[in-house]
């Protein structure tokens, strides 16, 4: 957006510019979506939406999903973000401790660290870690290592892209 040339969209926690997200997560009969709006210091939640998956023996629920996150869409409103929470059930999160410090350095280093850990192939996952702790003078650093089968992102990807719903996040 051209605001974000010359303005950030927000410093610190203050946001310049008001910001509506909608956070959705999936069970398997419901859909919940929570609309929030953060403006300057405050943020308000606007809507908490429960969006029934219909039920059905014959209709598989990729399917199901999709319809549902269709009908969800136009009860959204306008928004500027979408991120939806994957089943921490799916997630593999390990804890490392290295000893150097340095964040390029973690990032190169986390995959190779995380790999003999994993139930599948390093390169079946998609990886994202975030240091926990970090002792410049002992050169030690604890991270905090989640990784996702990429099958798992492929298919809530797919769910959002078939709703026409564009699907900015996904977190756990």
């Amino acid at each position: 957006m051209i605001k974000n040339i010359f303005f950030p969209e927000k410093i610190g926690s203050y946001y310049l510019f008001s910001q509506r997200t909608v956070g959705i997560t999936m069970s398997s009969t419901h859909i919940y979506a929570t609309v929030a709006l953060a403006q300057g210091e405050n943020r308000i939640i606007e809507k908490l939406i429960d969006e029934p998956i219909p039920s059905s023996t014959t209709v598989p629920y990729e399917e199901r999903a999709i319809l549902a996150l269709k009908a969800l869409g136009p009860k959204l409103g306008t928004y500027d973000t979408i991120s939806c929470v994957l089943p921490s059930s799916q997630i593999i999160f390990k804890e490392l401790n290295l000893p150097f410090t340095g964040l390029k350095k973690i990032k190169m280093v986390v995959p190779f660290e995380v790999e003999p850990l994993l139930p599948f192939s390093l390169d079946q996952a998609t990886i994202d870690s975030i240091i926990t702790r970090e002792d410049k003078q002992a050169q030690q650093t604890d991270v905090l290592v989640a990784a996702a089968k990429n099958d798992l992102i492929e298919q809530y990807t797919h769910y959002f892209d078939a709703a026409g719903l564009p699907l900015d996040k996904l977190s756990v």
